[in-house]
């Protein structure tokens, strides 16, 4: 999902006539009635819209808070007292935004579809809001990883309007979680050639990485990070997509400088400061780490953060603590699962990752791969599952087809490499563990010693 950031607000007339009539001495009473009975039933609908909360911490002293919070406050009460279709739109991109910002995904996703409800049960006359409205829920969708009704709402959106770019950015996302990679690349490209910015540039480099082009995938985000404005949001989150590719493919001098770079811009930017945690956690830096850690997890209640704090805990042998952790990122999962937000994935991982237990991590991981078998990501991390339950050879099947765009990752590389010759396959499994190996400093110690003896066999 590609945030947008919001670069100011309209400033809108405060009441929307909803029915509205070239000549109102025309109109008749029965009309009139009519129109007098969906604007009450509108107003009703607006009143119990979720307000927008107060930041708290460190997050509530970002400099372009008190902004957002009296633009926020306007809309909310237009929007609450008018039913303002306009405001509804405007409004919801703050709550959009303030999800990834705070990490209060349960409450903002739910009241963007709130407040977007309001455009749709108008008896609305402008097809743009329409279109607006159901792209903006296509959006909400993608960030609770719903992609199948992304994909439909993505679809409905297009019946309304081709020229703009963000049905496109809608229906790439969409067709590229559910598996259809030719479909999204149509999507991108089509997004690109209306829009050339940072939204458009970081889809192309995303599918640039699982095509296998690591350079044209960093090009990309180059291109993002330029169109973008220094401090906003959305260019943190790009600066950090660099690092985190640069990570995944070995790079950690040149990610460090992305995400330093990032801080300097925007010293607030959790995720920076968490991933910094990470490499000082791989780098055997557990004060460095856990210093780190504390502070992203003080930003923001991110699930990611926590499981990278049960991991110190368990390096400085607290064990206690650790289980106490890990039980309650199990907690948070639930919680955003009961909101709408599907964390199969995340389950997955961490009952894979902290608890070791191949057995629930499958259970989690299988309802996914029912909803989106072609998906790579979801392929790859089958296969890790039976790597880990030694099932080598239903692993190498899953390890194919994470491959099947010539997604070059390194630790898909090296597990696949280590499943081939793990079944006796040496040659075709030395090949991968030989590309994989290219990239050593991405890749768990463990794993680098079992290729390393494979490749003196």
């Amino acid at each position: 999902m590609i945030p947008t950031s919001l670069n100011k607000i309209l400033f809108l007339a405060l009441i929307i006539v909803w029915s509205a009539c070239a000549n109102t001495e025309q109109t008749t009473q029965k009309e009139n009635a009519s129109s007098t009975k969906s604007s009450e039933t509108l107003v009703a609908f607006a009143e119990d819209i979720p307000p927008l909360k107060q930041r708290e911490g460190k997050l509530a002293d970002a400099p372009e808070w008190s902004s957002i919070w009296e633009e926020g406050q306007n809309l909310y009460q237009k929007v609450r007292m008018t039913g303002d279709a306009k405001s509804a739109l405007l409004l919801a991109a703050v709550y959009m935004q303030e999800a990834r910002i705070t990490g209060d995904h349960p409450y903002y996703y739910n009241a963007a579809l709130d407040v977007l409800n309001v455009v749709g049960e108008q008896p609305q006359r402008d097809k743009i809001l329409n279109y607006q409205a159901l792209t903006s829920k296509g959006s909400v969708y993608l960030s609770q990883h719903q992609f199948d009704k992304a994909l439909a709402i993505g679809k409905d959106a297009l019946k309304i309007e081709t020229k703009d770019a963000q049905v496109y950015g809608v229906l790439c996302d969409a067709n590229l979680e559910l598996g259809n990679y030719e479909e999204a690349v149509k999507m991108a490209d089509k997004m690109v050639s209306i829009k050339p910015d940072l939204r458009s540039y970081a889809r192309i480099s995303y599918l640039r990485e699982l095509f296998g082009d690591y350079e044209g995938a960093v090009d990309a985000l180059e291109l993002a990070i330029a169109a973008g404005i220094p401090g906003h949001e959305n260019t943190a989150w790009a600066r950090h997509t660099l690092a985190n590719l640069m990570l995944d493919y070995g790079k950690t001098a040149q990610a460090k400088e992305q995400l330093e770079g990032c801080l300097k811009e925007r010293p607030t930017y959790a995720f920076a400061i968490a991933t910094l945690a990470d490499i000082a956690l791989k780098e055997n830096n557990i004060a460095e780490a856990e210093k780190l850690t504390d502070k992203a997890c003080a930003l923001m209640p991110e699930f990611s953060f926590f499981v990278t704090k049960a991991k110190i805990q368990k390096a400085k042998g607290e064990m206690a603590a650790f289980d106490k952790t890990r039980n309650e990122l199990l907690v948070m999962m639930k919680e955003d699962t009961e909101s709408g937000h599907n964390m199969n994935l995340e389950t997955a991982s961490i009952y894979l990752d902290l608890f070791e237990d191949t057995d629930k991590a499958m259970a989690y991981a299988e309802q996914e791969y029912k909803k989106r078998p072609g998906n790579i990501e979801v392929n790859k991390l089958m296969g890790e599952i039976l790597f880990e339950s030694e099932k080598y050879d239903q692993a190498i099947g899953y390890f194919d087809i994470a491959s099947k765009t010539k997604w070059s990752a390194p630790d898909l590389l090296c597990l696949s490499g280590l499943s081939l010759c793990k079944k006796g396959d040496m040659v075709k499994g030395k090949e991968k563990l030989a590309l994989a190996l290219k990239y050593e400093d991405s890749l768990e110690k463990e794993l680098v010693e079992q290729s390393k003896k494979f490749m003196t066999l």
